[in-house]
């Protein structure tokens, strides 16, 4: 599964979108490099906006999964304001 995240690095939101998938459902899951889980949601849209405004700045890694468990990993930065 490819996926696309825009814009990285990022201090606000982050949007996800998968591009080559026609089923549209699909679990994300981010993490920090230490493993701690930030965020994880289902999502029923092509695109998938995430506010991160809160988040620690550093390096993430988002997994998204989708029903038929085809599962596509990015990295991405949240930088500080």
């Amino acid at each position: 599964m490819q996926i696309r995240i825009y814009p990285n690095p990022a201090s606000q939101q982050i949007t996800v979108q998968a591009l080559d998938s026609e089923d549209h459902e699909a679990w994300i899951n981010i993490a920090d490099m230490y493993g701690k889980n930030w965020y994880t949601e289902k999502s029923n849209t092509p695109k998938h906006t995430i506010n991160c405004q809160d988040w620690s700045p550093g390096v993430y890694v988002m997994q998204v999964k989708n029903k038929h468990n085809v599962t596509g990993t990015v990295k991405f930065v949240i930088r500080p304001e």
